[in-house]
């Protein structure tokens, strides 16, 4: 898994404002032995406003504090909130198929990548939420991670 250094910089400033997210999608799908390409980083994040002020204030820090978004933006259920463009853009996600939030960060697994502590959706989790979203792009990742899976036994 490589992240580039702009990713690194922004998870970094979400951990040390306590941000309750995990990361998904392409990103958690490669970490689990799908190799692919992506356009962006999805970070699924809790919905709360204690968590939306905290995303704010990292985001500011990472030098977005001129965004038109507020806490709010981040506790609508099934929000997507879109920043830059691909390879670089960052996908915040309010909720994602298949799964909840509380029972995901339970089961996380922690990633330590060049001094950070990454959390990203647990592979079963995350093989439900593909399975869940019925989109082809997920079943396609599904295939692959479940094919993935039964090699390494």
């Amino acid at each position: 898994m490589i992240l580039n250094k702009d990713f690194r910089e922004l998870l970094h400033l979400l951990n040390e404002h306590g941000v309750e997210y995990l990361v998904v999608g392409g990103y958690a799908a490669i970490l689990y032995g799908h190799v692919r390409a992506t356009g962006d980083i999805d970070l699924w994040v809790r919905s709360t406003v204690e968590n939306g002020r905290a995303i704010i204030a990292a985001l500011h820090d990472f030098g977005f504090g001129s965004l038109s978004i507020d806490e709010h933006d981040f506790c609508r259920g099934d929000s997507i909130i879109q920043l830059g463009y691909p390879p670089y853009r960052v996908d915040f996600l309010t909720s994602i198929d298949g799964v909840s939030f509380e029972t995901c960060y339970v089961n996380r697994h922690v990633v330590h990548y060049e001094g950070l502590s990454i959390p990203f959706i647990d592979f079963e989790d995350l093989k439900t939420n593909k399975r869940a979203s019925g989109r082809l792009k997920d079943l396609a990742d599904l295939e692959a991670l479940e094919s993935n899976s039964k090699e390494g036994e």
